[in-house]
């Protein structure tokens, strides 16, 4: 929209430094009124009847309406920069989660198999006090592997 604006706006001046009836008048002003409808037509919620009037076959849009036209528009696209933001942030989020819980998980597979390797240690340690050695030891660590 900002684009339009532009376009009209540039399409006025270049009418304002012609006189009516000066070779290029013709063209400039058939510009200027193609810029003003375009922008009328494209943005019609932003243009009521009351902001644009027809004056020596020009279309005239009013400055104050251009200028809460523009308002508009930068709070528009304040919002989508601002939506646009949020969004990344929350993505992030997502992806630290995920980065996280993956994390945990690993840590908890180490940890079982710290836990793994300190359980049969301690069993092979008593069995072999108790004088049970092989026979303990085989019986039981397949039991402890399987938790």
């Amino acid at each position: 929209m900002i684009a339009s604006m532009e376009e009209y706006e540039s399409a006025r001046e270049a009418l304002d430094k012609l006189t009516e009836g000066a070779e290029g008048y013709t063209e400039a002003l058939q510009e200027a009124n193609r810029a003003a409808l375009e922008l009328i037509n494209s943005y019609s919620g932003l243009f009521g009847s009351e902001d644009y009037h027809w004056e020596n076959g020009q279309l005239i849009i009013s400055d104050d309406a251009m200028a809460e036209a523009k308002g508009v528009m930068k709070n528009k696209e304040t919002q989508a920069f601002a939506a646009s933001q949020i969004a990344n942030i929350n993505a992030k989020e997502a992806q630290n989660k995920a980065e996280t819980t993956e994390l945990s998980r690993e840590m908890g597979k180490s940890m079982m198999s710290i836990g793994d390797y300190i359980g049969t240690t301690i069993i092979g340690i008593k069995a072999a006090l108790l004088g049970l050695g092989p026979i303990v030891t085989s019986s039981i660590l397949p039991a402890v592997r399987a938790v």
